[in-house]
């Protein structure tokens, strides 16, 4: 998530350099420290950076991810005074359909990831979506890594045409986390006292 709100304006999220494990955000110069300024479908996530305690959500089981600056209380209850990002989940849709993909990347990244969903009954009242994840990946430091693999299945039932019941599950893996930390500019970038700090040093 930090990667797709990186460009929007007021919103700072490379605060723990090029670890992907914990979404930090800091919005208009608020960062949620123990109070967490992230919503899925309307509810507060858990989470407590302070303790590293924070829920992550894959952005391949997002439909949408908006950013609300500046107070949200009216809307979203108890927030940051920065703003908050709010997360929408894929919901089972009543038209069939579904996706496969496969990507690779630079630091020997490669994965897979699923999405399926349609109607279960000849009506229309209940429909299902599965969808799935893995991604492995070195890391910028030669001994470590990163593994990821995440499931997401939901069951939509449109009890009448004003009341639906949606049911859903997250399972998430993250074996490898990578680095969970920053490099100093000297040293990495430049040399520092004629040396550069070795990818094998943690």
């Amino acid at each position: 998530m930090r990667q797709a709100v990186s460009y929007t304006p007021g919103v700072y999220s490379n605060q723990i350099g090029a670890s992907n494990r914990f979404d930090y955000i800091v919005l208009r110069g608020f960062s949620d420290g123990s109070l967490d300024n992230v919503y899925l479908d309307g509810l507060k996530m858990m989470g407590d950076t302070n303790s590293h305690s924070s829920l992550v959500v894959d952005p391949w089981f997002l439909e949408d991810i908006e950013v609300v600056r500046g107070p949200a209380s009216v809307l979203y209850g108890r927030s940051s005074p920065g703003g908050i990002v709010a997360l929408t989940s894929r919901k089972p849709a009543f038209d069939a359909g579904g996706e496969v993909k496969l990507f690779a990347g630079n630091h020997n990244q490669r994965g897979a990831a699923f999405d399926v969903t349609g109607p279960l009954d000849d009506n229309e009242r209940v429909a299902a979506r599965l969808s799935g994840m893995t991604r492995y990946a070195d890391s910028q430091f030669t001994p470590l890594k990163e593994e990821r693999y995440a499931l997401m299945p939901s069951l939509t039932w449109r009890i009448t045409d004003r009341t639906r019941l949606d049911l859903m599950a997250y399972l998430h893996r993250d074996p490898e986390g990578g680095s969970h930390s920053g490099l100093p500019y000297q040293g990495t970038v430049v040399p520092y006292n004629g040396g550069k700090i070795s990818k094998h040093f943690l």
